[in-house]
Order: C-alpha cells, then sequence, then structure tokens
C-alpha cells in the first residue's frame, strides 16, 4: 500500500491544494477523488473475493475527517442515505491487484444526467461545509495501510466485523442479480471470506461471491 512492496497512484498535489477549503478563487463544481493502489500479487489477500478492507479503511476514512458514517452496500459501495456517494472496483491484469476508489466530494446536481439526479450523494453537502481532498488522501492512505497491514496478519474476521459495522446491507431484503439468476430474500450475514448470504422465503440460504443487489428500504423502495 504505501510501502515498498506497493505502489499507489493518487491526485495531483497541486490540484488537491488548489480544491482544498480556503483556496483562492472559485471553488469548482465538481471535484471527484479517484485513487489507485497496486498491491503484489503474493502480498494480496489469500482469497481474491476478500475485498472488504478497502471500503472499511475509505469510510472510516470519511468518518474521521468529515464526522459522518457512511454505509456500505455489498460489495463495495459507499452510501448515505441509500444514495452513492463513492464505489470501489478491483481488478488482477497479471501479477498485481488494482484497486481503484472514487469519492465524491463535491458535485454539481443540475449537470447530472436526469436518471442519476436521485441516486448520487456527495460530502459537501452531507456535511453542508466545504471538505478538504488533501485530509481525506491522508487518512484513507493510513486507513488502507492498516487494514491492509491487519489482512497480512490473518485478522480477517476482524475486517468483516468492521465492515459489518458500517453495512447497510445485512439485515435487509434485497434482490440479487447474478450471471446465472435473480435470487430474492433477506441478506442475513457474510461468510469469512465475505460472501453475502442470502436467505429466501423458504429457508434456502445462498452465498454471492459477486453480482448487483437492490436494497428495499423503510418505504418500500429499493435502491
Amino acid at each position: 500500500m504505501v510501502q515498498q512492496k506497493a505502489q499507489s497512484s493518487w491526485p495531483d498535489n497541486k490540484q488537491l491544494v488548489e480544491a482544498d477549503r480556503g483556496a483562492p478563487g472559485p471553488r469548482p463544481p465538481m471535484l471527484e477523488l479517484p485513487c489507485q493502489s497496486y498491491l503484489d500479487r503474493k502480498y494480496h489477500c489469500r482469497d481474491y473475493r476478500s475485498l472488504h478492507w478497502p471500503p472499511v479503511a475509505c469510510a472510516s476514512a470519511i468518518e474521521e475527517t468529515c464526522g459522518i458514517k457512511l454505509g456500505l452496500k455489498w460489495v463495495n459501495d459507499l452510501t448515505y442515505g441509500g444514495k452513492k456517494v463513492g464505489g470501489i472496483l478491483a481488478e488482477m491484469p497479471g501479477q498485481a491487484l488494482v484497486i481503484g476508489l472514487g469519492i465524491n466530494i463535491r458535485l454539481d446536481l443540475e449537470s447530472l444526467p436526469e436518471d442519476l439526479k436521485a441516486k448520487v450523494e456527495w460530502l459537501e453537502n452531507i456535511t453542508g461545509t466545504p471538505v478538504s481532498p488533501n485530509l481525506i488522501v491522508i487518512a484513507l492512505a493510513r486507513k488502507l495501510e492498516d487494514e491492509y497491514n491487519a489482512l497480512k496478519n490473518g485478522q480477517d474476521q476482524e475486517i468483516i466485523e468492521r465492515w459489518k459495522s458500517y453495512s447497510i446491507t445485512i439485515g435487509k431484503e434485497i434482490i440479487a442479480q447474478t450471471a446465472l439468476k435473480e435470487i430474492r430474500g433477506r441478506a442475513v450475514d457474510l461468510t469469512a471470506s465475505g460472501a453475502l448470504i442470502v436467505e429466501s422465503a423458504d429457508g434456502t440460504r445462498t452465498e454471492l461471491t459477486a453480482g448487483e443487489i437492490t436494497i428495499r428500504m423503510a418505504d418500500g423502495s429499493y435502491c
């Protein structure tokens, strides 16, 4: 992560400083925080599906810097009030594990497509104050390193428990769309490898390792 055996690609420092609070000139209408981390394959998690430590690091970093607790939607979406604030993607091209993270700090709602306006959220809108990308990057680098070290030290279950503490998925009625079929039921738990356990109405339990889910909210809508 932030060690010799890993590389990280972060936003240009000059851009961050100019976008930070107190910067001179008009504030840009939109600001997203894209980051990438590269890990040698032999140092990544023992099970490639066990990628719940990056979203835990993101949620923890934002809670520390912004004072808000985001929700984690399985697999790796950052949410607030049922709306998406950010997300994490991972792929393995060759011998490296590449983790991409994106966080919405500032958005111009009017410039978004109509079908997205009710689905996205951003940090400055939630907090009602300017948000420092510099502080988020600092906290995120530290939290990513902490969670990765926990993974290397075999603390898989502790990471899963931290993920569950931010979860908006566990205990909710969901619809899961996999490559083969649609599954409806209640999300009851995560396995040690991070698979989502879904219990259907007939009591059948299915372990999901990939796919898209929608969650039934308190008002009956799905997000």
